[in-house]
Parts: C-alpha cells; structure tokens; sequence
C-alpha cells in the first residue's frame, strides 16, 4: 500500500512539474542546438518544405545528404544552396523512399561516405486529392508507401546508428490532416495518421524497450502550404500559408528540439477541440469553417 501512495506522489509531482515547465515555455524557449557539422538526412528534398529545409540547415553549417526521387529536383536545391552558402557540404542520393533495399544501401552509402547521421528527417509525401471512389488503386498504394511505409524503411536504416551513440534527432513531417481528417483526403489523412501513431508508438519504445532517453524527437504538423501539392483549398478565416514562412518557423523550432511543431501554431488547439466537442459539435464547426477541397486531378504526382 505504501508504495503504490508513493508511487501517486511521485506521478502527481511530474505531472505538476510538466505543467510548470509547459508554462515556463510559452514565455521563454528553449535555446537553439547547433547543427555545424553534423549530418542531415533530408528525405523529399528536392521541392517543397523539404527544399527549404535544406536550403536553412546548409546556412547552419549542416552536412546535407539530400534524398528525393526527382533528379532534376534535387539539384535545382543543390544550386540554390551553393548559390546562397557557396561553401556547404551537399550529397545528393537519388532514392526511392518506398524501395527497401535501396534506402538500405543508400543509408550505408550517407554513413561510408559522410559519416554518423546526427539527424533524419522523414519529409517525404505525396498528395493526390480524390474521393475515395475517384482514387485510384494505384494512388491508395502509392501513398501508403511513400508517407508512412518509407518511414518505417528510413527508421530501420538509422535508428541503430543513433541507439548505439544514445543520441540523435528523428524529425518527422505528419499533418494537421494527421489528426484531424477531411474530405478527397481519404488515403493522405490515413497515411499521416499512420504517421502520428508512429512517432508515438516510438518515443514509447526509446524509454520502455531499448532505454535510451538522448534521442530526441519532432512531429511536424503543418496546415495546407503552397508547395503544389495541393492547388486550391477554401475555408473560413483559413488560408493557404507560404511554405516559406513555415520553413522558418519549423526550422526554428527543430533547432530547438521541440516535440510538435504546429503550424499556423493556432493549430495546435485542434486536438484539443476535437477532444472537448461532442461528435455533432464537432460536426457544426466543420459547418461552420466550411472547408472545400476541389478534385486534385491536375496535380497527380509524376515521378523522373
């Protein structure tokens, strides 16, 4: 008996430290971690946030292995890199995220050729936008694999690396549609779900399965962004935000190691919402936000 009252003590003192500290942080963040010289892996590096990304860690002294499908789009990110940082360290990997064979090689390759990877960040995605009716089977298939598939393939290629040194940082790019689904979204919300569970599932089994607490983790959940994955979207006081504005603030807030970055940061109220509203209240705020997603069609993703 005495020890399961020491054990509620002990509970409800983290617990209350954790509120503090959570405190603590909306007034003061957490101080910057330096990335000079270490090794990036960027996964979907050669458009979008990824690009950007990579383009802000080259700045920071970082020693990039860029990972994307698209030969052409990955080096138009190394030429804008070496036109701003000149002097960067950039490695391009032409890699099928969805190929398990292939990131294990390429994986062997970063670390031969460049060293211990401090740093992977699970960027790649695609986004098709069709009803479920409308997909394709192919569509379904291929965007299982390449945003949520690939990022157990990319796990199992690095992870060891970063247990056997206790130290590391998983960054991992989900969605606001990872936790709060939405209609022609119906394989990229599961995909993304998938995601959140994840990055979980994961941070349970760095304490409670392999016991190391200095790999540190970051859950990327960005709302729509203007990287031409998705065209056209409308919703009540909720905008299309540019992916440069984003790219700064999650690239500040990798940097400093936070578990999840929201962004707008206004959405990190919409769990809570969801959690808080009955279905039907639920149900009256999409009502009232009024969310259209036209057909995607024109945008279906070609690969080179």
């Amino acid at each position: 008996m005495l020890r399961e009252i020491v054990a509620l003590l002990y509970f409800l003192i983290r617990v209350t430290f954790a509120y503090l500290k959570a405190f603590y942080r909306l007034f003061v963040s957490p101080s910057k971690v330096p990335v000079r010289g270490r090794v990036v892996v960027i996964t979907g590096s050669g458009s979008g946030l990824g690009r950007e990304l990579a383009l802000r860690f080259a700045a920071k002294g970082a020693r990039l292995a860029l990972w994307d499908i698209s030969v052409s789009g990955n080096k138009k990110t190394a030429e804008l890199i070496q036109s701003e940082t000149p002097d960067a360290e950039i490695h391009l990997y032409t890699v099928d995220v969805t190929d398990i064979e292939l990131v294990k090689t390429s994986a062997l390759r970063v670390r031969s050729e460049i060293g211990d990877v401090h740093m992977l960040i699970n960027n790649a995605g695609v986004l098709v936008g069709e009803s479920l009716l409308e997909l394709r089977n192919d569509d379904i298939r291929r965007t299982i694999e390449i945003n949520l598939l690939s990022v157990f393939w990319t796990l199992r290629a690095f992870l060891p690396g970063m247990l056997e040194s206790n130290s590391g940082h998983i960054v991992t790019t989900c969605s606001a549609g990872g936790q709060n689904a939405m209609h022609r979204l119906t394989d990229y919300c599961a995909s993304k779900f998938g995601i959140f569970g994840l990055d979980e599932a994961l941070e349970s089994e760095l304490r409670d399965v392999y016991h190391k607490t200095g790999i540190k983790q970051t859950l990327i959940c960005p709302h729509f962004l203007d990287t031409g994955m998705i065209h056209s979207i409308s919703a009540r006081g909720i905008a299309m935000n540019k992916t440069d504005d984003a790219a700064d603030y999650i690239f500040d807030g990798i940097l400093r190691q936070k578990r999840y970055i929201y962004f707008p940061r206004i959405f990190s109220l919409a769990p809570t919402l969801k959690e808080l509203l009955p279905h039907e209240g639920r149900l009256a705020l999409l009502d009232f936000i009024q969310t259209k997603i036209p057909s995607q069609s024109v945008n279906r993703p070609h690969y080179d």
